[in-house]
C-alpha cells in the first residue's frame, strides 16, 4: 500500500478510503458527491468537466439523484476514491 501523510501520521490510501466511508455513511449518492467535491474545494462545473457532460446534467443527476456507473467511474478515479464509497 501506498503510504501518504496527513495530519502528521502516516496512513495508507486504504485507511483513508475507509475512513472516508465511514464519514459517508447514511448519504445517498448525490450527497456522497457533493459532500466529497466540497472537501476538495471544486465546483458543479468543475465535476461537469471531469464527467465529461453538462452543467445541466450534473444538476439533473443530483436533483434527481441517478447516476451512470461510467460517471461515478470518473469521478472516483478523479478524486482518487473507490466507487464503492459513492454508492
Amino acid at each position: 500500500l501506498t503510504k501518504v501523510f496527513r495530519y502528521g501520521k502516516r496512513e495508507s490510501k486504504y485507511e483513508r478510503r475507509s475512513n472516508m466511508n465511514s464519514i459517508l455513511d447514511g448519504l445517498d449518492t448525490a450527497a456522497k458527491v457533493k459532500a466529497l467535491i466540497a472537501s476538495r474545494g471544486k465546483s458543479q462545473p468543475e465535476l461537469a468537466t471531469i464527467m465529461e457532460v453538462s452543467l445541466g446534467t450534473v444538476q439533473n443527476r443530483f436533483e434527481k439523484n441517478d447516476w451512470e456507473v461510467s460517471e461515478l467511474k470518473k469521478i472516483a478515479a478523479a478524486y482518487d476514491v473507490d466507487i464503492t464509497d459513492l454508492l
